[in-house]
């Protein structure tokens, strides 16, 4: 069997005006990998962008994961602009 390793790291996030990063965080969670995703802005913050503390279960390294995982955002969900994420960010531990 793999062995699987949860990594975390923080995503930053720019998204339309009309959108909600609560909307955008649940079709987050359903992208491959990703296994949680969680709203760390400023929530008085109005403009539209924030933070986002994503962990992701893989065998595969940390780096090809999340840049996995950003393309699948960019790609399917259309009101997201902007997703990088902090490679300095990254931790992880073996599950």
């Amino acid at each position: 069997m793999a062995d699987f390793t949860q990594y975390e790291t923080l995503f930053f996030i720019k998204y339309k005006e009309d959108a909600k990063i609560s909307d955008l965080l649940k079709i987050v969670r359903a992208l491959p990998y990703v296994d949680v995703a969680n709203n760390k802005s400023d929530k008085s913050d109005s403009r539209p962008q924030g933070l986002i503390l994503i962990k992701v279960i893989t065998t595969k390294s940390a780096k090809e994961t999340f840049d996995m995982v950003r393309d699948a955002a960019l790609k399917q969900i259309p009101d997201i602009t902007t997703f990088k994420y902090s490679e300095r960010h990254i931790e992880g531990k073996e599950i």
